[in-house]
């Protein structure tokens, strides 16, 4: 998976019934789907920190239109979690060198 955990790949709401979900890992959190385990908190941390950077190059409505709801999905995500969790989530990134991990097929989507 990309930035969560799926509780069922097979039975996406994007896609017909035993397909394997149609959609791209980086939208997972837009998925009832998707659950965020502590193991997916470093690269739920470098994504958010990836949008932080695309929000920054892209213009206002533009970041919005394509990535606003996965910001604030995001951000409500992280805000769950608590601060230790986040602290050793942070310290395992800086540990082990750890860099935003996602499918090639989704660099389209950053372009």
């Amino acid at each position: 998976m990309g930035v969560s955990s799926c509780r069922d790949p097979f039975a996406s709401p994007f896609g017909r019934p035993g397909q394997l979900c149609p959609v791209a890992p980086t939208r997972c959190l837009e998925c009832r789907n998707a659950f965020v385990l502590p193991s997916n908190l470093p690269q739920l941390l470098l994504f958010a920190a990836h949008l932080e950077q695309l929000q920054h190059r892209l213009s206002p409505t533009h970041f919005h239109a394509l990535w606003g709801q996965s910001r604030v999905n995001v951000l409500e995500a992280l805000g769950l979690r608590t601060s230790d969790e986040i602290t050793r989530a942070r310290q395992r990134i800086a540990d082990e060198g750890l860099t935003l991990t996602l499918p090639l097929a989704t660099q389209v989507e950053f372009e």
